[in-house]
């Protein structure tokens, strides 16, 4: 079994969850490194390998070997700790509320007399896990437009942000359908953005290269005629994280379809990069954005 589908496998969520409940933070934090430090040294494994093409292009295609082994080593790193931070609060609500701080401009959008819909995206960046958890514990009454087909340790996962409170619908034509009459009828849908899709037929740009990064939150938006809002993890100066939500990003009319999709992801993954830019070593994409960049990559 490669490591990849062990982390997506039910058996490698119930080792992580069974030790992270089982651990204090020292011992987790430690023990968390460590495997870090060993799944990073692998660098011909595929989630290495993806994490080193992706870093390589947020750069420019500028860094070095060395650069991108230090770089990819600190990403999984940060990984550990997130992972294990969400885990091991899994029972402790009134802790995940503690160490996770909203901005309070989300309350526009769902709290104030005039509630306002939209497209929510999210990057996979800082502790987007517990973050999300946080929204789902205090109420925020998302749509979850989650990964397609999930294995068994990805349906796990959904089963536990589904006792957060968080309404998760995996990707088809019937979500998508269920997603637009929400925001038709004021409600609001949250999705990723940067996560792959395969044999896209859309290559927006996405820190300036052709990208596999997904349109369909921006089809949705332009059919439900709502805004896009970038909604993002990040981390908190004393420690713990913070969710921070970008402008709304108003979706604009093309003359066709295919230009129309493509020119408002990138308006939206313009913003997202800004945010990306700042914290590189918690940009937790364990997909290739850029398929093509795997063969490029130094070592």
């Amino acid at each position: 079994m490669k490591l990849q589908d062990l982390y997506d496998s039910a058996l490698g969520i119930g080792i992580v969850l069974w030790l992270a409940k089982i651990t204090p933070p020292t011992v987790g934090y430690r023990l968390g490194a460590v495997l870090a430090s060993w799944i990073s040294s692998r660098k011909r494994s595929e989630g290495v390998m993806a994490v080193r093409a992706n870093q390589w292009i947020l750069s420019g295609k500028q860094k070095t070997a060395q650069e991108l082994n230090e770089l990819t080593a600190r990403i999984f790193r940060f990984s550990s700790r997130a992972i294990y931070d969400f885990y091991h609060t899994l029972s402790q609500p009134k802790k995940t509320l503690n160490i996770v701080d909203l901005d309070e401009r989300i309350d526009y959008y769902f709290k104030e007399k005039d509630c306002h819909s939209a497209v929510f995206v999210a990057p996979h960046l800082s502790n987007f896990e517990i973050v999300g958890r946080a929204l789902g514990l205090r109420g925020y009454p998302f749509q979850i437009l989650s990964y397609p087909n999930p294995g068994s340790g990805y349906q796990w996962q959904n089963k536990i942000r589904a006792a957060s409170g968080l309404d998760i619908t995996p990707i088809s034509i019937h979500s998508l359908q269920q997603a637009r009459i929400r925001l038709e009828e004021g409600g609001s849908v949250l999705t990723g953005l940067d996560r792959p899709v395969d044999d896209n037929k859309y290559r927006p740009l996405f820190f300036g290269y052709p990208s596999s990064a997904p349109v369909f939150y921006t089809r949705i938006a332009l059919q439900a005629k709502v805004p896009v809002v970038i909604v993002t993890a990040l981390p908190r100066e004393n420690g713990g994280y913070r969710l921070e939500i970008s402008d709304p990003i108003s979706m604009k009319s093309y003359p066709d379809l295919h230009t129309e999709y493509i020119r408002n992801t990138e308006a939206v993954l313009r913003v997202a990069e800004g945010y990306i830019r700042a914290y590189p070593d918690q940009w937790l994409m364990f997909y290739p954005v850029w398929p093509e960049s795997l063969s490029e990559v130094p070592y």
